[in-house]
């Protein structure tokens, strides 16, 4: 902030950089980030064509073009986080996937905003050269995978999570799932019920089908947002979970309950 008082840092330097427009979108998550490596055809020294790649990375995020507003217009976006503002990778998004505002049913496969008191989605997560996130559509709350280069969907549908009423609000805003690169899985967190029933589940990366589901309880006790399904442990075999005012570790690949801290502590387990 230019002319700001001494406690805000000075504006950061564009040159060599771009800046969306201002005012812009309304961002409704997080950004997320992933290295990408592009391809691109080169010439030779004799003049044969030659296929290269780079590396980039793409940013990735919820936006609302007109939030608020009774037709907000928001979509996932993708960028380059390298390029000019002349389109070649700067403000122009690489690709966009529309979300409508709400799902009516006359196209089964259409994904939309879900409702939290105001249009929402899960922060997406970035892995196995796809995009995961949790949106909403006719049916309720559905486990969504597109393609990083593409934004084109992974699946032929969206996995169905937890159904929802028409016209209803979901308890609150879903937690980013987590991937996992030694598993090939994606594990998501949502509120299966209106009373704060939660669930943890894994799914394949590769064609979004359920592997395990594990039900966890104390999340609607909490002042606290869930902002994500849990944490996977440094080797990556296990999953880290909040249950039950307790810790608890199950196995990444098959759920299994490896060990609990419920019972075992003197107070409650803060995370």
């Amino acid at each position: 902030f230019r002319g700001s008082p001494e406690c805000y840092a000075p504006t950061a330097s564009t040159v060599g950089g771009w800046e969306t427009p201002r005012p812009g979108p309304q961002w409704m998550s997080a950004a997320a980030a992933a290295w990408r490596r592009s391809k691109r055809v080169a010439r030779d020294s004799a003049g044969s064509e030659v296929a290269t790649s780079s590396p980039g990375m793409t940013v990735v995020r919820v936006e609302c073009e007109q939030y608020p507003g009774p037709n907000p217009n928001c979509s996932v976006k993708a960028f380059a986080a390298t390029g000019s503002a002349s389109g070649k990778g700067g403000v122009s998004p690489l690709w966009q996937v529309p979300l409508s505002q709400s799902c009516d049913g006359s196209n089964p496969r259409e994904v939309c905003m879900c409702s939290c008191d105001e249009p929402c989605t899960s922060p997406p997560v970035l892995g196995h050269g796809a995009v995961f996130l949790l949106a909403c559509n006719h049916r309720g709350l559905v486990l969504l995978g597109l393609s990083l280069a593409s934004g084109k969907p992974l699946w032929s549908e969206p996995r169905q999570l937890a159904a929802v009423e028409p016209d209803s609000t979901l308890y609150a805003e879903p937690p980013a799932p987590i991937w996992s690169e030694k598993h090939n899985l994606v594990f998501v967190g949502f509120f299966a019920g209106g009373h704060g029933d939660a669930r943890v589940q894994a799914h394949n990366a590769s064609s979004g089908e359920p592997v395990w589901a594990s039900n966890v309880s104390g999340h609607n006790c909490t002042c606290l947002r869930w902002e994500v399904a849990g944490a996977l442990s440094s080797e990556g075999d296990h999953l880290l979970l909040w249950s039950a005012f307790a810790l608890q570790s199950v196995s990444a690949v098959t759920g299994r309950t490896a060990w609990s801290t419920m019972n075992q502590l003197p107070g409650l387990a803060v995370v």
